[in-house]
């Protein structure tokens, strides 16, 4: 398959100082002067009218998509920060937070609630020996199986250069947790409980596989051509399939889909879209083996497989050009995160040079319609 995309600039400016409501009013509210502190850093939508948003340590619940709001969240100190939520049903969530120790090592807590954030048992967990290199990190993710199993991925903090990080699994709900080295930390999910996979490096191109849990990993890259800048994506396996979504910038652009069989362990090329874009940071949610919906920033493109076969879409009120994560609950249904920047030049009326002031949003969306 080979479409065309209208070729538009896409500039993206980090938004960590203001969250502003959307106008369909589907953002919880925040005290206007906490409005130029508090920061969209996570959400999850559990179905089309569920889930919930993290603005800063603040947890937000929604039932009636978006239309109202309640705070969920664990009582944390004031100087945490937190690192990852996760609910894997509408009751069952964690929480991860850090606080920071005088050298500088991070302290981690974990907080787990079974009706729903009404209340939340906490403790503390000591993953690292005073000392350890690896306890000053850069980030941490988490992912639970069920309310015993789960896993939590530390980034090691260092040099751009490299991706170091230390893997912790648990099977009693996090009680203990028996630790191994990541290939790369940037990104980690688990399938089921042996399968997972490590994304990322100094490039965005690396992808290493494990099948016993994290205790080993290999090398799982697609062959592409080597005088291309590749983005790799986190897959998805159900099925004893798997589904990888790659961005390949070269003599010509494309956005890449393959498709892993567990009987031959290797990425096949299952199908492409040729991009007159250069593709930032897609907006990419696989549902399954295949369906997924991924939109290209600074245009109003979104591609989708739908039965395993590619399709077109165009946006018709130009808020998909703008989104920087995606979360489809189906093809239709799903939240995704905007983030739009202006920036607006001030002529001088002297030899003073022209003074440039920039702005940037960021919008919590919601579609019914497949965007």
């Amino acid at each position: 398959m080979d479409f065309r995309l209208r070729r538009m600039q896409f500039v993206r400016l980090v938004l960590f100082f203001v969250v502003i409501a959307s106008e369909m009013n589907f953002m919880p509210s925040v005290h206007a002067q906490d409005q130029a502190q508090a920061g969209l850093d996570q959400f999850d939508a559990l179905t089309e009218s569920s889930g919930w948003v993290l603005l800063d340590r603040g947890l937000f619940w929604t039932s009636d998509a978006g239309q109202s709001w309640e705070a969920i969240g664990p009582s944390i100190p004031s100087d945490a920060t937190v690192q990852d939520v996760e609910f894997i049903n509408p009751n069952t969530g964690w929480m991860l937070w850090t606080t920071a120790n005088q050298d500088g090592a991070a302290n981690f807590s974990l907080a787990h609630t079974l009706d729903r954030g009404t209340t939340w048992d906490t403790r503390a967990l000591a993953l690292f020996e005073s000392g350890e290199i690896a306890a000053h990190f850069d980030r941490a993710g988490m992912g639970w199986s069920d309310a015993q199993n789960g896993w939590m991925a530390v980034k090691q903090a260092g040099s751009s250069n490299f991706s170091l990080g230390t893997l912790f699994r648990t099977s009693d709900g996090g009680a203990t947790w028996t630790r191994s080295v990541l290939p790369v930390a940037d990104r980690v999910s688990f399938s089921d409980l042996q399968i997972g996979w490590a994304v990322g490096g100094p490039g965005g191109d690396q992808i290493f596989k494990t099948q016993d849990g994290g205790i080993t990993w290999w090398d799982s890259r697609p062959e592409i051509e080597s005088d291309s800048s590749v983005t790799v994506y986190e897959p998805f396996h159900a099925d004893e399939f798997g589904l990888l979504v790659t961005t390949r910038l070269g003599a010509e652009n494309s956005l890449e889909i393959y498709r892993m069989e567990n009987s031959t362990g290797k990425w096949s090329l299952l199908d492409q879209v040729t991009l007159d874009v250069e593709p930032g940071v897609i907006g990419l949610s696989i549902l399954d083996p295949r369906n997924l919906v991924a939109t290209l920033p600074g245009t109003r493109s979104i591609v989708r497989m739908k039965d395993g076969r590619l399709e077109a879409l165009e946006n018709q009120d130009g808020l998909s050009a703008s989104i920087v994560e995606l979360d489809m609950v189906s093809l239709e249904a799903g939240w995704a995160r905007s983030v739009e920047s202006n920036c607006v030049t001030a002529s001088s009326l002297d030899l003073e040079p022209a003074s440039v002031s920039c702005a940037s949003a960021t919008r919590l969306l919601l579609t019914h319609d497949g965007g």
